[in-house]
């Protein structure tokens, strides 16, 4: 039970939400503001509301084929 608990502080410690700041893109034109809202990180001008949220692969490190630097 000891085991159990310190593994479970240690992984509750370690956890890290996603967030425009560590995908590709933090610097894109399209991106939402995400500082207040976490949930704004999986949409932005291009992938919206009525398109659908960005593609997994863009979480893993994928690049966006609409990516524009600001």
């Amino acid at each position: 039970m000891k085991q159990e608990k310190e593994q479970l502080r240690s992984e509750q410690s370690t956890f890290s939400p996603m967030t425009n700041a560590k995908l590709q893109c933090k610097d894109c034109l399209f991106r939402m503001d995400d500082t207040n809202d976490l949930s704004m990180t999986k949409w932005c001008d291009v992938y919206n509301y009525d398109d659908g949220p960005k593609p997994d692969g863009i979480y893993v490190g994928k690049p966006c084929e609409y990516y524009e630097k600001e």
